[in-house]
């Protein structure tokens, strides 16, 4: 078990069962698997659903005692990962000694998600209510491959040569 520091109190978070799983997989799974399983342990940070349509990529993200949009960063890297950064304040006044079950996150929390499609932010719609922020993301069109004719003119060879054969 570690300790981690969660509005400023002291909590007990158990890690042994994927620090045995980090250690029994040798390191030989990427960073992205441990990013992806993240989102199992509530205690580091909102839950998340991700689906799409035929023209966006539809983010859902739980967001409960979050009543500002300045406690909330969205960004987008590289057309197809979306970085969520936020921090959910405590709305009550605890002592260390006075919880007995703390299954809600507060504090800072940060999450990665790679994106099924790449995305444009042209024509995003983001709404918040009742503790969801519902994101729609505009699928980037795949670009169609370009087709040229090419003309192969043989008799152009030809005529190339007869100019250099009469210089």
């Amino acid at each position: 078990m570690i300790i981690k520091k969660v509005m400023g109190l002291k909590r007990n978070v158990s890690e042994s069962i994927w620090s045995k799983l980090k250690n029994q997989t040798g390191f030989s799974l990427e960073d992205s698997f441990w990013e992806d399983i993240s989102g199992l342990i509530p205690a580091l940070g909102p839950r998340i659903d991700v689906y799409q349509t035929r023209d966006e990529v539809v983010v859902v993200i739980e967001l409960p005692g979050i009543h500002s949009a300045d406690k909330i960063e969205l960004k987008l890297r590289k057309k197809n990962t979306l970085l969520i950064k936020g921090n959910v304040d405590c709305d009550y006044p605890i002592g260390e000694s006075d919880m007995h079950l703390g299954e809600r996150y507060f504090g800072e929390f940060e999450r990665k998600l790679k994106l099924p499609h790449e995305v444009t932010t042209d024509g995003v719609k983001a709404v918040f209510e009742h503790g969801l922020l519902t994101l729609r993301l505009p699928i980037l069109p795949e670009a169609e491959d370009e087709q040229v004719m090419i003309k192969l003119d043989a008799d152009a060879k030809e005529e190339d040569q007869q100019e250099e054969a009469e210089r």
